[in-house]
């Protein structure tokens, strides 16, 4: 019994290192240029090993897109499953969603954002809006049935309307990332990434039919502010080398 509990942990620990290695690659050369042989090369690892693990390279994208979408739902699942009022726990979501994906990032946001938006990652790039649409949407729909069920939201169809709300957070988020890498100035990507979010909450709000100011994103100033300081501090070192 113990050997066959190693054996499994030393399979998983293989197959993390693989999905680790596909990342690099998939981020630097994009999904389309990194072939099996790639990866296998770089893992230092047989072709069979990674047969054993992965029937293809599209299932390797797709686990490593279930991941990261996980990982996310990880840390929103206390928020879903709390005691909060309908609007809290949209609020709550929104600004932690957010704050989530800035943490993971913000260390090597410059990388990040260059790689994953260059046009050779589209089809990674598509995997993941597709996962976290999917996931977002589950989400967002329960909350605003349970805001039908209290009162709050006057909403004849939660399940589509929650879809709805879930693409304008994924169109908020690939919006602020163009901004941040096509804006000249630190000053003037502030202020268009802040009426950005000005935009895209009221239309939130009207969908959902809630008074002006209802959604807040508490705490999205200081972050993305240290994420768009990052970024041009980043930039700034890279044009002076």
């Amino acid at each position: 019994m113990k050997k066959t509990k190693r054996t499994l942990k030393e399979a998983r620990k293989r197959k993390d290192e693989i999905l680790k290695v596909a990342v690099e690659l998939f981020y630097k050369n994009g999904f389309e240029n990194t072939s099996i042989e790639d990866i296998v090369r770089k893992a230092g690892i047989a072709r069979g090993t990674l047969y054993y693990h992965f029937n293809s390279k599209m299932e390797i994208l797709e686990e490593i897109v279930d991941a990261m979408s996980k990982f996310i739902v990880f840390h929103l699942t206390p928020i879903i499953e709390s005691n909060l009022n309908a609007i809290e726990k949209l609020n709550k979501i929104l600004e932690e969603s957010i704050r989530v994906k800035i943490e993971k990032f913000k260390k090597e946001i410059i990388v990040y954002l260059k790689i994953y938006y260059d046009d050779k990652n589209i089809i990674f790039r598509q995997k993941m809006n597709e996962k976290n649409l999917e996931i977002s949407a589950s989400i967002f729909s329960k909350i605003i049935s349970q805001g039908v069920k209290e009162g709050i939201f006057d909403i004849q169809y939660p399940e589509y309307t929650g879809r709805l709300i879930a693409r304008l957070l994924g169109n908020f988020g690939d919006d602020v990332a163009r901004t941040i890498l096509n804006s000249d100035t630190k000053q003037n990507c502030i202020e268009k990434i802040y009426e950005l979010k000005k935009i895209y909450l009221i239309s939130m709000e009207r969908i959902l039919a809630l008074p002006k100011g209802s959604l807040g994103l508490k705490g999205y100033p200081e972050m993305i502010k240290e994420v768009i300081e990052t970024y041009f501090n980043e930039r700034r070192y890279d044009d002076s080398n």
